[in-house]
C-alpha cells in the first residue's frame, strides 16, 4: 500500500480488506499476460498499466516469487481508505491491486513528498511495481502468516528496482540515508516515522547483498523475517 502523506498507520494490515466500492468504470483490458487485467476509462493507461504490471511481474517471478492467481487492476481518480488516502492498494481477499490515475497523480501529492522527483509515468511505474510486488508475494507465501515490514520490505526493494537508475537515484536522492545498509534500519518502527526512507534502506540492502532475491524467497516461505532480528 502506498499512502499519501509521510505518516502512516504501520501497524495496519498491508493487504486488509478493501477500501470502499471496487466498481471502477471504464472498460477491462485483458493484458497479454492473460492473467493480469485492467480496468480504467483511458486505453491508453490501461496499456500502459498492463506493460508496467508485466515487466514487475518478469523482475519478481525472476526474483522467486509466483502469481497463481490473476490479478485486476482498477485505475481511479482517488483511492480512499479508511486511515488515509492512497496512492495504489493491493487488497490479498480478491486480488485487486488498485492505482491512481496517471493525470490525477501529480495533484495527490504533498509538495514535499519525495515522489515528485520522478516524472508521472515513472511514478505510475512504481506504485504498480509495488503492488505487484505485495500480490505475488502473497501469493507465494502458501499461507505464511507475514509480517507487515517484511511485506513493506519486498515492496519497496522491488518498486525502486523496476525504476530507470536514473530516476531510482533522484528518488533515493529525495530520501537520503547516509547509514549503510543493515537489518536494523528495515523496521516498522521506521516505516511509520518515513516510509520514503524505509524504501532507501530496503532497496540499499537489497541490493548489497550477494543474492537480495534470496532473502526474498525465504521471507516468502517464512524462513525469515525482519520483525524477528534483534535491534
Amino acid at each position: 500500500m502506498v499512502k499519501l502523506g509521510k505518516r502512516s498507520a504501520a501497524l495496519v494490515a498491508l493487504v486488509a480488506s478493501s477500501a470502499g466500492p471496487l466498481h471502477a468504470s471504464g472498460t477491462m483490458l485483458l493484458c497479454p499476460d492473460r492473467d493480469i487485467a485492467v480496468t480504467s476509462t483511458s486505453p491508453e493507461s490501461a496499456v500502459l498499466a498492463c506493460n508496467y504490471a508485466m515487466q514487475a511481474k518478469t523482475r519478481i517471478v525472476a526474483c522467486g516469487l509466483d502469481q497463481n492467481r490473476p490479478i485486476q487492476i482498477f485505475i481511479e481518480d482517488r483511492i480512499a481508505h479508511d486511515f488515509a488516502d492512497c496512492l495504489a492498494t493491493y487488497d490479498c481477499s480478491d486480488d485487486v491491486i488498485r492505482v491512481t490515475d496517471p493525470v490525477s497523480l501529480s495533484d495527490r501529492l504533498e509538495e514535499e513528498n519525495p515522489y515528485r522527483v520522478l516524472p508521472v509515468n515513472g511514478l505510475f511505474q512504481a506504485l504498480i511495481s509495488h503492488e505487484m510486488a505485495h500480490a505475488l508475494l502473497e501469493q507465494s507465501s502458501s499461507g505464511t502468516d507475514l509480517a507487515f515490514v517484511d511485506h513493506e520490505y519486498v515492496a519497496a526493494a522491488m518498486e525502486l528496482d523496476s525504476l530507470d537508475q536514473e530516476w531510482r537515484e533522484a528518488l533515493i536522492d529525495a530520501a537520503p540515508v547516509s547509514l549503510p545498509p543493515k537489518a536494523e534500519l528495515i523496521s516498522a518502527m521506521i516505516y511509520e516515522i518515513d516510509p520514503r526512507k524505509f524504501a532507501t534502506n530496503a532497496w540499499r540492502y537489497f541490493n548489497a547483498e550477494t543474492d537480495g532475491c534470496e532473502r526474498i524467497r525465504r521471507i516468502a516461505d517464512g524462513d525469515f523475517s525482519f520483525s524477528k532480528q534483534p535491534r
